[in-house]
């Protein structure tokens, strides 16, 4: 069985996912999405933190994750790695979770939803936004 918050972070990859793929980011329905995918109370809770994190800092993670995908354009990247990335960064942004768990999520999202080698991009590009992010964090910013 899954657990909660891996299903939350599975349903707000998804819906990201969505919102990515018809460019609105705003006018699908958080709460019937989530009802409709997440079995879980505190896992709907769970993932639509995550989503309004993403909504509200979705600039401030694509200029991260871009500064950290070495040689890859972030719309270059597919788009199931991409709102993968968001989902992670969005949650080591907020501290909404353990940076290792955060991590080992994205790692296991990229499996089982990515191409062949995604978990190793994914694995790489969140470890140099973890990076980055606890630095601008350290420095004041």
């Amino acid at each position: 069985m899954i657990r909660p918050r891996s299903l939350a972070r599975r349903v707000a990859m998804q819906y990201l996912f969505m919102c990515d793929q018809s460019a609105d980011w705003q006018g699908h329905s958080v709460d019937e999405f989530l009802v409709e995918h997440c079995e879980f109370p505190d896992g709907r809770s769970f993932a639509g933190d995550i989503i309004m994190a993403v909504r509200q800092e979705r600039e401030n993670i694509d200029a991260v994750l871009s500064a950290c995908a070495d040689h890859w354009r972030l719309e270059r990247i597919a788009a199931v790695e991409r709102n993968i990335l968001r989902v992670a960064c969005a949650e080591l942004m907020r501290g909404l979770a353990p940076d290792k768990v955060v991590i080992n999520e994205a790692v296991s999202l990229a499996k089982k939803f990515g191409a062949k080698d995604s978990s190793k991009f994914v694995n790489g590009v969140i470890g140099r936004a973890l990076k980055q992010i606890r630095e601008s964090e350290n420095a004041g910013g």
